[in-house]
């Protein structure tokens, strides 16, 4: 689990005195072996709040409002599969070269020329440019060595807008 307190580096998301705070409890299942999503939700909430609280002791008295998205949530919400906003999870067998699928590491796509550097590929989610950057350093490699290969030319797409 980890959270990020926004309003610590903008004052502004929040009232003077007050914090906004994301927690992130990773790993949370998109369906339950027992028990009922939505019921669980509630108790899900307590739990990481008692968890903090054991480190921060005022951390439950200070929340104003909370809002708990779950897997099923996320998905229905932002259209991502399996709630996971890292287009699959961060496990040992899905990181590095198994990054969005085992033999597509480097950020070269099984397709000539196309490059990956989503969420899904490595080193994964969050906002930090990193699979943007690393899939610009395999172009550059690629086409230092001259092997980039491009898709052919459509002609029956126009190659600038019209006027």
């Amino acid at each position: 689990m980890h959270f990020i307190i926004q309003s610590a580096s903008d004052p502004t998301l929040a009232p003077e005195g007050r914090h906004t705070i994301s927690l992130w409890g990773h790993h949370f299942p998109y369906d339950l072996a027992g028990g009922d999503l939505a019921g669980e939700r509630a108790l899900l909430l307590e739990r990481v709040i008692d968890i903090i609280s054991d480190y921060a002791p005022n951390f439950r008295a200070s929340i104003i409002a909370r809002l708990v998205d779950t897997p099923r949530d996320i998905e229905a919400r932002y259209g991502m599969s399996g709630g996971q906003i890292f287009h699959g999870d961060l496990m040992p067998d899905q990181v590095f070269w198994g990054r969005p699928f085992v033999g597509s590491g480097g950020h070269r796509a099984p397709v000539g020329g196309v490059y990956l550097c989503g969420a899904g590929t490595h080193p994964g989610g969050d906002v930090n440019g990193a699979p943007g950057y690393n899939a610009a350093m395999a172009v550059i490699e690629d086409l230092s060595r001259g092997q980039t290969a491009r898709p052919a030319a459509r002609s029956d797409v126009p190659l600038s807008r019209p006027d």
